[in-house]
């Protein structure tokens, strides 16, 4: 009985490898490469745009509206606790069809980060509100909701 154990053992092996050898003779499929295309989408005139949280994948919409945020030449006024290291003024942008649209921040020279928008046009965000916490010495910010006027 062991001596019919171990050869059942020795035959499993070799149906085993013999598998594994076919698999590893096999011509190997060829792997599918999708081509891109990278469009530039521009700057508000300052040397960066951002899109802030690629991880949620809120920011592309289904109409292939894209919103992030953009450096623009206006030096920020709460320098040196900027929002962005290049301490210029940023905003929330849009981009569709190759336009790129400034969507603002509030009243004042205030910078403002968008984190998703949806396919009816509405986009969440932050923008500093021209205020200086007291707590922290950092500029306020509020949550922001904008959409897009009819």
């Amino acid at each position: 009985m062991k001596l019919r154990t171990v050869l059942f053992v020795i035959v499993l092996f070799a149906m085993t490898c013999a598998a594994a050898a076919q698999e590893a003779a096999a011509p190997a499929k060829s792997a599918q490469h999708h081509q891109y295309k990278l469009i530039d989408l521009g700057t508000l005139g300052g040397p960066s745009s951002f899109i802030p949280n690629p991880l949620t994948g809120a920011e592309l919409t289904n109409a292939s509206k894209v919103v992030g945020e953009s450096d623009t030449l206006i030096p920020d006024p709460y320098t040196p606790n900027c929002l962005q290291s290049t301490c210029l003024v940023n905003h929330t942008f849009s981009s569709q069809k190759g336009i790129l649209i400034d969507l603002g921040a509030l009243p004042g020279v205030n910078s403002s980060i968008p984190f998703a928008t949806n396919s009816r046009g509405q986009t969440v965000g932050n923008s500093e509100n021209g205020f200086i916490d007291p707590l922290t010495g950092f500029p306020e910010q509020r949550a922001v909701l904008g959409k897009q006027a009819k």
